[in-house]
């Protein structure tokens, strides 16, 4: 159970870390270059100059330039030694590629520092809209903007300004930081907002995010985070999560990134003191789920040398559904979570890698590897001879737990495996590639199993039960002491390829065929599944005397004078050559096919069509077109035998260049419900983007015989284009 107070304090530090942060990322050094290179040139109507003194006078279409720098104005004085300048009447600078106009500016030429008077122009990346006075100065290495009673927007002139903020004093860096005093927020001509201090860094990795709806389900919400960088190599986030039907979410994000082969990882945690762990529409008890509700995750990489790395991932959660309830994307991508540490160190002709995977979640069915090493040697020739060698040997300390609500009994077992092949490729009459192999499997098991089978005769208490009760049969499965399964191996792999092109140089195609056919011969391994314990694929291994061919169809063209795939399809099927009395030699056909007719259209299929039955047992398909933040449409289609089938489909479309449309659902075709249904509406403006959305999941009987009630959620969403991970957007929780 975690301590609410314990959370609380660790948020707090992280908030005061993250201000520390803020302050270190003030005072980073941004090197630019002061002055600009080249004499001075000045031409205009009327011009004194007195070369002795350097004294410069100016009247008319006035033009200085220094180098790349280029300074108008209607009036100018100066000195060309000194390099200072005094200009009034239509002031126009032109810098680096960026304009800015006043009504006069006192500038220094040599060091491109100076005072403006009622300036409009741009500071990366904003747009100043006017101001009484600005200064250019240095502070350190860095160039500072000092505004004072001035308005400044992201927006573009020529479209409006849909928002701007009017100052009293600015202090901006551009591409690093801005600091802002009496700040007022104008969303058109209305003021909506006043801040008597605001300081913002201008980076990708930092920015507020706010996230407000509501949900049938959780009420109304606001959901809100703080992103910033604690050093170079270290950023935090922390959340702070309202919702009324549930109770205050408190998070706080780390991560962390080298540059380069180094390390790299994240550690978020959150925590919630649910005020309804369990709806009102669920047949749990409430009491099952506690009220205290978290979770914590580690992500880290770490990288030893350029060939040697540590994967570390660990998950601890206070129950089963806290994911689903307050995760739901994560959710959706991976329904139960794994806790490993794994160091892999790769050779020129091998991997070497050790494991430790363990169960931090007792609601969890698990097989733990504690630990686990492998050796895994590539495919290579072996001497000077035309024989290829490759193997891979496991040894593994196993144990299978199941969750806490299961009645199995949970088995271990320590197995070591290993597997080696020999093979001797050759090509035949120039076209036909030929690859024999033989190989063999051992595994060493340190405990197996048998299955008892036992008979219960009814008992009789009268004359008139005899014969009216059945026989009762039931199974146990025994432990046995160590055993070892030998498992041989042949085979043979054939193909050939064979291709036709057309078109000329303005068009160019290829048609590519590759038949192929691989023979496998395994007998019956000394030792059976049904005597081993189940932990993965590796103790299944049965008998294989079988050919599975194929062929591969790739259709290529070429785009910016390189390969392009514009189809590629793999079929395939196996013929078992001893089938059992009464099964098909030919169970099914499988299938793989790309399409990529542009780089913005493409297709994925792959499934399995069952020849017995004459029905496909898997199949899916991908269709993205567009991919693009105003035009995409995602359809995708998923069947297996074992589940519901499920269409998914996201359509995204663009109105004219102000809106942006999207609908999207989720249905389960043999249930014939919809799972999800869902959409936006998106208002385009030049510096800024507003979406509403709403979705509704539509309530179900449940197998357990209850109903599931609809839930339903409507958000908005605001962002500055200039920052788009910023404002109201970026949607952490649900």
């Amino acid at each position: 159970m975690m301590n609410r107070q314990i959370v609380v304090a660790l948020v707090c530090c992280a908030v005061i870390v993250a201000e520390a942060g803020w302050a270190q990322q003030a005072t980073e050094v941004r090197k630019v270059a002061r002055k600009p290179t080249g004499p001075i040139d000045a031409r205009a109507n009327k011009l004194i100059y007195d070369r002795e003194t350097g004294r410069l006078e100016a009247w008319g279409n006035v033009i200085v330039k220094v180098g790349e720098d280029e300074l108008r104005a209607d009036y100018m004085r100066g000195n060309t030694i000194t390099k200072m300048l005094y200009a009034v009447g239509n002031v126009m600078l032109r810098q680096s590629g960026r304009e800015m106009r006043g009504r006069s500016l006192r500038y220094n030429m040599a060091d491109r520092t100076g005072v403006w008077e009622g300036l409009e122009g741009d500071m990366e990346p904003f747009h100043v809209i006017k101001t009484r006075r600005t200064e250019r100065k240095y502070h350190g290495q860095q160039v500072l903007y000092v505004v004072h009673d001035g308005e400044v927007t992201t927006c573009n002139k020529e479209h409006g300004h849909h928002y701007r903020v009017g100052v009293h004093r600015a202090e901006l860096v551009p591409g690093h930081h801005l600091k802002v005093r009496g700040a007022v927020w104008y969303f058109g001509p209305v003021p909506v907002l006043y801040v008597p201090f605001w300081y913002r860094i201008l980076k990708e990795d930092f920015g507020f995010r706010f996230y407000p709806g509501h949900s049938s389900r959780m009420g109304t919400f606001l959901l809100s985070s703080v992103r910033y960088r604690i050093n170079p190599l270290l950023t935090g986030e922390s959340h702070f999560d309202l919702r009324s039907e549930r109770g205050l979410g408190l998070g706080q994000d780390l991560s962390w990134r080298t540059k380069g082969t180094g390390y790299l990882g994240d550690l978020t945690t959150y925590y919630l003191d649910d005020q309804s762990p369990v709806d009102d529409d669920e047949a749990l008890d409430a009491a099952e789920v506690d009220s205290e509700r978290y979770r914590l995750r580690l992500k880290h990489l770490q990288y030893l040398g350029q060939r040697s790395y540590v994967l570390t991932e660990l998950h601890y959660l206070s129950d089963e559904d806290v994911r689903e309830d307050f995760f739901e994307d994560e959710y959706r991508e991976r329904r139960q979570v794994d806790n490993y540490a794994a160091y892999t160190h790769r050779g020129d002709k091998y991997t070497l890698g050790i494991m430790g995977r363990a169960r931090l979640n007792d609601f969890y069915t698990t097989v733990t590897r504690l630990p686990e090493a492998s050796l895994s040697i590539l495919n290579q020739p072996v001497g000077d001879s035309t024989l290829y060698y490759e193997g891979e040997t496991t040894a593994s300390a196993l144990e299978k737990e199941f969750a806490d609500d299961s009645d199995e009994e949970n088995y271990s077992a320590f197995r070591f495996d290993t597997l080696h092949t020999l093979s001797r490729p050759k090509k035949y009459f120039a076209f036909l590639n030929v690859t024999p192999r033989i190989g063999w499997r051992g595994t060493y098991y340190s405990e197996t199993r048998t299955t008892v089978t036992y008979t219960e005769a009814p008992v009789a208490t009268n004359a008139q039960d005899v014969g009216t009760n059945e026989v009762v049969t039931y199974t146990e499965d025994l432990p046995q002491g160590a055993d070892f399964r030998s498992s041989p191996e042949a085979g043979m792999e054939v193909s050939f390829k064979a291709f036709k092109t057309w078109g000329g140089q303005i068009r160019p195609r290829r048609h590519v065929v590759e038949p192929y056919a691989n023979y496998t011969f395994r007998p019956e391994p000394s030792l059976l599944p049904e005597n081993i314990r189940q932990f993965d694929d590796v103790d299944e291994i049965t008998e294989d005397h079988s050919v599975r061919f194929g062929i591969r169809n790739k259709l290529q063209t070429k785009r910016n004078g390189n390969p392009w795939d514009l189809v590629d399809l793999d079929v395939n099927t196996r013929r078992n050559m001893e089938p059992e009395e009464g099964a098909d030699a030919m169970e099914s056909v499988s299938f793989d096919a790309e399409l990529r007719p542009s780089s913005r259209f493409k297709v994925d299929l792959d499934g399995t069509y069952d020849l017995e039955e004459s029905l496909l047992d898997r199949f899916n398909a991908q269709v993205n077109v567009g991919q693009s933040e105003s035009w995409a449409v995602v359809i995708e289609y998923r069947l297996r035998e074992d589940s519901d089938d499920l269409l998914f489909g996201d359509f995204t479309i663009p109105g004219g260049k102000s809106w942006t449309y999207n609908v999207y659902g989720r249905y389960r075709i043999d249930d014939g419900r919809w799972e999800e249904q869902g959409g936006y509406i998106q208002r385009n403006l030049d510096c800024m983007k507003i979406r509403t959305g709403a979705s509704i999941m539509p309530g179900y009987l449940r197998s357990d015989g209850t109903e599931r009630e609809d839930e339903w959620r409507v958000t908005l969403e605001m962002w500055l284009t200039a920052f788009p991970k910023i404002g109201f957007s970026g949607k952490h929780r649900n």
